[in-house]
């Protein structure tokens, strides 16, 4: 059981089953979904309660690491977002709470009335069409099914096999492709620290999370892998994904490949999750015309 708010406990995977059942009668906002809570709290620093039946988290910021409060939820939404800022402004934390899924608000609006609540579209999440994604038809998907085309014709036999994530082997090639990604882009471990334990601790509790990785495979050897998970309302989101850029239109390949993959087992949507603001990541996701956002927001209180 979660405890009752004031009190808090640590994120751990004994916890999975209870935080989604919180979640699971809401859209898969990705920073909510447990694997993602999960593997990125390399840290040990995410913390959970609940309040008026609404899950609360206790978040470290993607890119100052500063702690915040939020919640997926809509009971007593007033009383909820009041109750955290108060805990916010004892802890000496800005009285802002962050990444406030649309459906907490949604429906409610008197909050505007004692509240600012804005859109934080640096934190939304891009949701992609798993039909137009495994066919790449039409113009606006030109440049990506030319590059998926030409990977085909230029590297000959390949091989897109599930991959067993608690295969030892399976494991080291996976570290090993994220390496030669590092080096490719030019990247200090500095920069992929935290992605990089994320990815180990994903791996180390594979057999604990209902995963649907992927491997594309040329002469024998791991070019690229897709790590997924099938989630509520034909959803899948995807965790991490990483390919040897040497071989041009492996991207497109993977991510094509991914949507077919999750076609196959029922899903229609993959949550794409959020760009951060970083431009780079901004356009590379939009270049995949998303169908759809699931919008948050920030919320504080009005002087």
């Amino acid at each position: 059981m979660l405890p009752n708010f004031p009190k808090f406990k640590k994120l751990t995977i004994d916890d999975q089953e209870e935080i989604n059942k919180y979640t699971k009668i809401f859209p898969p906002y990705s920073d909510y979904n447990f694997v993602s809570l999960f593997s990125y709290n390399t840290k040990e620093f995410i913390e959970i309660s609940v309040l008026h039946n609404n899950l609360v988290v206790k978040f470290q910021d993607y890119i100052t690491n500063k702690p915040f409060y939020s919640f997926i939820g809509n009971l007593d939404v007033k009383e909820t977002v009041l109750e955290l800022i108060q805990l916010s402004l004892g802890n000496n934390l800005p009285p802002v709470l962050k990444l406030i899924p649309e459906i907490n608000i949604s429906n409610n609006h008197s909050l505007l009335e004692e509240f600012n609540i804005l859109q934080d579209p640096d934190n939304f999440d891009y949701i992609l069409s798993v039909d137009e994604i495994k066919t790449l038809q039409g113009n606006k998907y030109g440049g990506k099914r030319n590059f998926v085309n030409r990977f085909i014709r230029t590297y000959g036999e390949k091989e897109i096999n599930v991959l067993d994530l608690t295969d030892i082997k399976i494991q080291t090639q996976i570290e090993e492709l994220f390496f030669l990604w590092e080096r490719t882009k030019g990247k200090i471990r500095d920069e992929t620290e935290t992605e990089f334990t994320a990815t180990k601790r994903l791996l180390e509790s594979a057999n604990f999370l209902n995963l649907i990785p992927i491997g594309i495979y040329h002469d024998g050897k791991l070019i690229a892998f897709s790590i997924d998970e099938l989630i509520q309302d034909n959803y899948a989101i995807i965790h991490f994904e990483k390919a040897d850029t040497s071989f041009v239109g492996i991207f497109q390949y993977l991510k094509q490949a991914t949507a077919k993959h999750i076609n196959d087992l029922g899903g229609k949507f993959i949550n794409y999750e959020q760009d951060l603001g970083i431009e780079g990541l901004r356009q590379a996701k939009q270049s995949w015309n998303p169908v759809d956002y699931l919008k948050k927001y920030t919320i504080t209180k009005k002087l």
